[in-house]
C-alpha cells in the first residue's frame, strides 16, 4: 500500500526539477571580466553600455553596466554572445566646408540691396544698382540705373574715337549721359556658401547728349573752302548683355560685386547734318550695330 505514496513523492520531487529547470532556462547569465557572473534579465544591448535587471529581483531598478566590463552573455536560448574587447572605430572629424542653417541665416537675412558701382566713377557717371535675391528660387532680379556728371570719356574712347568715325568727315561726340535704366535675371546655382557665382542676361537704355560734327569742302574755282557744321543731338542705346559675377556677402549688412558682362548694343540718333552742298544727309555714328561690354565693382548695402 506504499505504492500511491511512493507515487505522490515521486510526482512532488518531479514537478520540483522542472520548476527548477525553468527557473534556469529563464535566467541571462552575464559574465564579467573580473571572473564573475550574475543572473539577470537583459534588458538592452547598447555600443556603450548593457541595461539589465537582477534576476533576483526582476521588478527592481534598471542597472547599467559598462560594455567594457564584459566578457560573455548568456542568453535564457542559450545563445551566446560574446562582447568584443577591441574599441569601436572612430570616425575623424572633417569640418563641413559648407555653411549649416545659421550661418545661413546670418548671410543671407536680408534680401534686398541698393550698391554703388565704382567701375561707372572711371566714366563720369554716378552708378546705382537694386537687386532683390529670391534665395528659394536661386534666382534675382537686378535693376542698373546711371546718371552722368561730365563727359563719358570711356565711352567716346571705345565707341567714337577713330573706328567709328565716317569715312566722310562726320564725328560724334558724347557731352555727357543723360540716364540709363537696365533690368536683368541673374542664377545662383549654389547658396552653400557666403561667396556666390552668378550668370544672367541683362537689357539696359541709354540715352546721351551728343554733338555730331561734319567737315565739308567746297571748291571755288580758285581753292577748296572748308567749313565745319555741328548738330547737337541725342543718341539712343539699346543694349544686351550676358552678365558673369561674384557677390561676396558678410556677416554685416555689406555685400560686394564684381561682374562683367558682354554682349551687342545699337546706337540711334534723333537728328543728323545735312550737307548744304549735296543735300545729304550725313550719318553721325558709323556703326551703330557692334560689341558692348559692361563691368563693375559694387559695393552695397542690404536691407
Amino acid at each position: 500500500m506504499k505504492f500511491p505514496i511512493m507515487t505522490k513523492t515521486s510526482l512532488s520531487i518531479l514537478a520540483f526539477l522542472l520548476l527548477f529547470f525553468q527557473s534556469i532556462k529563464a535566467q541571462d547569465q552575464l559574465f564579467k571580466r573580473d571572473n564573475s557572473k550574475i543572473l539577470v534579465k537583459i534588458k538592452e544591448v547598447n555600443p556603450d553600455e548593457i541595461r539589465y535587471k537582477l534576476f533576483t529581483n526582476l521588478d527592481g531598478p534598471l542597472l547599467t553596466e559598462s560594455r567594457s566590463n564584459v566578457v560573455l552573455i548568456i542568453y535564457e536560448s542559450g545563445l551566446h554572445e560574446l562582447i568584443s574587447t577591441q574599441p569601436r572605430e572612430t570616425i575623424p572629424y572633417v569640418p563641413n566646408p559648407y555653411m549649416n542653417k545659421g550661418d545661413s541665416l546670418a548671410f543671407y537675412k536680408y534680401a534686398k540691396s541698393l550698391s554703388i558701382n565704382f567701375a561707372n566713377f572711371m566714366n563720369n557717371e554716378l552708378g546705382l544698382m537694386y537687386q532683390y535675391e529670391n534665395y528659394k528660387s536661386n534666382y534675382s532680379i537686378v535693376i542698373p540705373m546711371a546718371v552722368g556728371v561730365d563727359k563719358p570719356g570711356v565711352t567716346q574712347s571705345v565707341y567714337f574715337n577713330g573706328n567709328n568715325t565716317n569715312y566722310n568727315g562726320s564725328n560724334y561726340t558724347l557731352n555727357k549721359k543723360l540716364f540709363e535704366l537696365g533690368f536683368g535675371v541673374n542664377y545662383y546655382p549654389s547658396f552653400k556658401t557666403n561667396v556666390n557665382y552668378y550668370i544672367g542676361p541683362v537689357f539696359k537704355f541709354m540715352q546721351y547728349d551728343g554733338t555730331q560734327s561734319y567737315i565739308s569742302s567746297v571748291y571755288n574755282g580758285i581753292y577748296n573752302v572748308t567749313s565745319t557744321q555741328y548738330k547737337n543731338s541725342t543718341l539712343t542705346r539699346y543694349s544686351m548683355s550676358i552678365t558673369n559675377g561674384v557677390i561676396i556677402r558678410t556677416r554685416s549688412r555689406l555685400n560686394a560685386n564684381f561682374f562683367g558682362s558682354l554682349g551687342f548694343k545699337n546706337d540711334a540718333v534723333n537728328a543728323s547734318i545735312i550737307d548744304q552742298t549735296t543735300k545729304n544727309t550725313i550719318k553721325a555714328v558709323g556703326n551703330a550695330f557692334s560689341l558692348y561690354f559692361w563691368m563693375g565693382f559694387n559695393v552695397g548695402f542690404c536691407f
